[in-house]
Protein backbone atom coordinates (compact mmCIF):
# COMPACT_ATOMS: atom_id res chain seq x y z
CA UNK A 1 0.00 0.00 0.00
CA UNK A 2 1.40 3.63 -0.89
CA UNK A 3 2.54 5.27 2.63
CA UNK A 4 0.24 8.18 1.99
CA UNK A 5 -2.89 6.41 2.87
CA UNK A 6 -5.02 6.82 5.92
CA UNK A 7 -8.04 5.80 7.33
CA UNK A 8 -9.97 7.42 9.99
CA UNK A 9 -12.20 5.12 11.85
CA UNK A 10 -14.90 6.00 13.88
CA UNK A 11 -16.61 3.83 16.85
CA UNK A 12 -20.30 5.14 17.53
CA UNK A 13 -20.82 2.14 19.75
CA UNK A 14 -20.27 1.61 23.92
CA UNK A 15 -18.07 -1.33 23.15
CA UNK A 16 -14.70 -1.48 22.10
CA UNK A 17 -14.27 -3.19 18.21
CA UNK A 18 -12.00 -5.17 16.71
CA UNK A 19 -9.43 -4.65 13.61
CA UNK A 20 -6.90 -5.25 12.02
CA UNK A 21 -3.49 -4.78 13.50
CA UNK A 22 -1.45 -1.50 14.19
CA UNK A 23 1.46 0.01 16.01
CA UNK A 24 1.06 2.42 18.12
CA UNK A 25 3.95 5.71 19.17
CA UNK A 26 5.36 3.57 21.70
CA UNK A 27 5.68 0.73 19.67
CA UNK A 28 3.12 -1.49 21.11
CA UNK A 29 1.00 -3.53 18.92
CA UNK A 30 -3.10 -2.48 18.72
CA UNK A 31 -6.03 -4.02 17.34
CA UNK A 32 -8.91 -2.58 18.75
CA UNK A 33 -10.92 0.83 18.41
CA UNK A 34 -12.10 1.82 22.17
CA UNK A 35 -15.70 3.18 22.20
CA UNK A 36 -17.08 5.81 21.11
CA UNK A 37 -14.07 7.02 20.27
CA UNK A 38 -11.68 7.78 16.44
CA UNK A 39 -8.46 6.49 15.43
CA UNK A 40 -6.50 7.68 12.26
CA UNK A 41 -3.91 5.05 10.87
CA UNK A 42 -1.34 6.23 8.43
CA UNK A 43 0.01 2.75 6.03
CA UNK A 44 3.89 3.08 5.88
CA UNK A 45 4.16 0.66 3.37
CA UNK A 46 4.61 -2.20 5.57
CA UNK A 47 2.40 -1.74 8.78
CA UNK A 48 -0.26 0.47 9.53
CA UNK A 49 0.89 3.49 12.23
CA UNK A 50 -1.15 5.06 14.57
CA UNK A 51 -1.71 9.02 13.95
CA UNK A 52 -3.81 10.32 16.81
CA UNK A 53 -6.68 8.75 19.14
CA UNK A 54 -9.36 10.77 20.83
CA UNK A 55 -9.53 8.06 23.48
CA UNK A 56 -6.40 10.10 24.83
CA UNK A 57 -8.21 13.10 24.97
CA UNK A 58 -11.36 12.27 26.74
CA UNK A 59 -12.37 14.09 29.79
CA UNK A 60 -11.91 13.26 33.21
CA UNK A 61 -14.94 11.72 35.20
CA UNK A 62 -15.75 11.79 39.16
CA UNK A 63 -17.19 9.18 40.59
CA UNK A 64 -19.27 9.32 44.18
CA UNK A 65 -19.72 6.31 46.33
CA UNK A 66 -21.03 6.83 50.08
CA UNK A 67 -22.54 4.70 52.77
CA UNK A 68 -24.13 5.88 55.84
CA UNK A 69 -23.84 2.35 58.28
CA UNK A 70 -22.99 2.78 61.57
CA UNK A 71 -19.50 0.43 62.31
CA UNK A 72 -17.60 -0.31 65.53
CA UNK A 73 -14.06 -1.50 65.20
CA UNK A 74 -11.59 -3.12 67.80
CA UNK A 75 -8.40 -4.10 67.60
CA UNK A 76 -8.55 -7.33 66.86
CA UNK A 77 -8.57 -9.11 63.18
CA UNK A 78 -9.79 -6.67 60.35
CA UNK A 79 -13.40 -6.30 59.63
CA UNK A 80 -15.20 -5.35 56.28
CA UNK A 81 -15.80 -1.36 56.07
CA UNK A 82 -17.40 -1.14 52.93
CA UNK A 83 -17.79 -2.88 49.29
CA UNK A 84 -18.49 -0.34 46.81
CA UNK A 85 -20.15 -1.25 43.40
CA UNK A 86 -17.97 -1.75 40.05
CA UNK A 87 -16.69 1.36 38.29
CA UNK A 88 -16.00 1.04 34.50
CA UNK A 89 -13.18 3.42 33.35
CA UNK A 90 -11.75 5.60 30.55
CA UNK A 91 -9.39 4.10 28.34
CA UNK A 92 -5.58 5.37 29.16
CA UNK A 93 -7.16 7.24 32.89
CA UNK A 94 -5.66 6.92 36.14
CA UNK A 95 -7.62 7.16 39.31
CA UNK A 96 -7.52 9.20 42.09
CA UNK A 97 -8.95 7.71 45.39
CA UNK A 98 -10.16 10.12 47.77
CA UNK A 99 -11.50 8.44 51.56
CA UNK A 100 -13.46 10.71 53.79
CA UNK A 101 -14.46 8.62 56.80
CA UNK A 102 -15.67 10.37 59.76
CA UNK A 103 -13.94 8.52 63.23
CA UNK A 104 -14.26 8.97 66.90
CA UNK A 105 -12.56 7.25 69.84
CA UNK A 106 -13.21 7.72 73.24
CA UNK A 107 -10.35 6.10 74.51
CA UNK A 108 -7.28 7.65 76.61
CA UNK A 109 -4.87 5.95 74.65
CA UNK A 110 -3.40 5.52 71.14
CA UNK A 111 -7.22 5.32 68.84
CA UNK A 112 -7.19 5.46 65.73
CA UNK A 113 -8.64 3.40 62.04
CA UNK A 114 -6.18 1.20 59.96
CA UNK A 115 -8.06 0.84 56.64
CA UNK A 116 -6.91 -1.46 54.31
CA UNK A 117 -7.64 -0.76 50.43
CA UNK A 118 -8.55 -3.73 47.84
CA UNK A 119 -9.15 -2.87 44.16
CA UNK A 120 -10.94 -5.56 41.92
CA UNK A 121 -9.25 -4.71 38.08
CA UNK A 122 -10.86 -6.26 35.32
CA UNK A 123 -11.75 -9.25 37.39
CA UNK A 124 -8.43 -9.82 39.88
CA UNK A 125 -8.12 -8.42 43.70
CA UNK A 126 -5.06 -6.46 44.40
CA UNK A 127 -3.88 -5.10 47.39
CA UNK A 128 -2.79 -0.82 47.97
CA UNK A 129 -1.97 -0.76 51.09
CA UNK A 130 -3.55 1.00 54.71
CA UNK A 131 -3.90 3.90 55.39
CA UNK A 132 -0.97 3.58 58.47
CA UNK A 133 -1.46 6.63 61.07
CA UNK A 134 -3.60 8.65 58.39
CA UNK A 135 -5.97 6.90 60.41
CA UNK A 136 -8.81 9.91 61.74
CA UNK A 137 -9.20 9.59 65.53
CA UNK A 138 -5.40 9.18 66.27
CA UNK A 139 -4.69 10.98 70.12
CA UNK A 140 -3.26 9.53 73.42
CA UNK A 141 -4.03 11.28 76.28
CA UNK A 142 -7.72 12.68 75.23
CA UNK A 143 -11.00 11.18 73.47
CA UNK A 144 -10.62 13.09 70.02
CA UNK A 145 -13.84 13.12 67.25
CA UNK A 146 -11.62 13.62 63.56
CA UNK A 147 -12.11 12.22 60.64
CA UNK A 148 -10.26 9.77 58.32
CA UNK A 149 -8.70 11.88 54.92
CA UNK A 150 -6.50 9.74 52.53
CA UNK A 151 -5.77 10.35 49.11
CA UNK A 152 -4.03 7.55 46.41
CA UNK A 153 -3.02 8.42 43.05
CA UNK A 154 -3.60 4.71 40.93
CA UNK A 155 -1.94 4.21 37.41
CA UNK A 156 -3.58 0.62 36.83
CA UNK A 157 -2.82 1.24 32.56
CA UNK A 158 0.87 1.16 33.71
CA UNK A 159 1.11 -1.00 36.20
CA UNK A 160 -0.69 -3.56 35.86
CA UNK A 161 0.05 -3.24 31.85
CA UNK A 162 -3.83 -2.82 30.71
CA UNK A 163 -4.87 -1.75 27.21
CA UNK A 164 -4.57 1.98 27.25
CA UNK A 165 -7.09 1.31 24.35
CA UNK A 166 -9.43 0.15 26.54
CA UNK A 167 -11.49 0.62 29.46
CA UNK A 168 -11.21 -1.34 32.60
CA UNK A 169 -13.33 -1.93 35.89
CA UNK A 170 -12.78 -1.41 39.25
CA UNK A 171 -14.25 -2.25 42.78
CA UNK A 172 -12.68 -0.88 46.12
CA UNK A 173 -13.14 -3.17 48.73
CA UNK A 174 -12.22 -0.97 52.13
CA UNK A 175 -11.32 -3.48 55.63
CA UNK A 176 -10.52 -1.58 58.81
CA UNK A 177 -9.15 -2.42 62.46
CA UNK A 178 -8.68 0.01 65.46
CA UNK A 179 -5.56 1.10 66.69
CA UNK A 180 -6.64 0.63 70.23
CA UNK A 181 -10.17 -0.11 71.92
CA UNK A 182 -12.86 1.01 69.77
CA UNK A 183 -13.14 2.91 67.17
CA UNK A 184 -16.79 4.57 65.70
CA UNK A 185 -17.41 5.45 62.05
CA UNK A 186 -20.14 7.46 61.04
CA UNK A 187 -21.83 7.65 64.50
CA UNK A 188 -21.20 9.95 67.74
CA UNK A 189 -20.34 13.32 65.57
CA UNK A 190 -24.03 14.83 65.59
CA UNK A 191 -23.00 15.48 61.98
CA UNK A 192 -26.44 14.78 61.23
CA UNK A 193 -28.05 16.84 63.86
CA UNK A 194 -30.63 19.60 62.82
CA UNK A 195 -30.77 21.04 66.87
CA UNK A 196 -28.54 23.53 68.03
CA UNK A 197 -30.09 26.32 66.80
CA UNK A 198 -28.20 26.12 63.51
CA UNK A 199 -30.94 26.90 61.31
CA UNK A 200 -31.80 23.81 59.54
CA UNK A 201 -34.81 24.09 57.16
CA UNK A 202 -37.18 20.87 57.28
CA UNK A 203 -36.31 17.22 58.34
CA UNK A 204 -32.96 15.61 58.28
CA UNK A 205 -32.85 12.93 55.50
CA UNK A 206 -30.40 10.63 55.48
CA UNK A 207 -30.14 9.87 52.04
CA UNK A 208 -28.95 13.45 50.88
CA UNK A 209 -25.75 13.76 53.08
CA UNK A 210 -22.24 12.29 51.62
CA UNK A 211 -20.60 11.39 54.41
CA UNK A 212 -17.88 8.60 53.53
CA UNK A 213 -16.19 9.07 50.04
CA UNK A 214 -14.78 6.15 48.21
CA UNK A 215 -13.93 7.77 44.98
Amino acid sequence: MPGANIYIIKNKSNNAIAISSFIRDTGTVGSTVPANSIIQLQSSGANWELITSSASRLSNKSYVQTFTQNKVFDNGDAQLLNLFPQLTIQPNKKVKLTMYIPTRADTRNWGGLFVNVNVNVNGTWYNLGNTGFDSGAMNNGAGIIHALNHQMLLDFVQHLNLDPNLPYTIQFELTARSHTDATYVNQGHRMNDTSNNLGSRGGYNDGLPIRTIAI
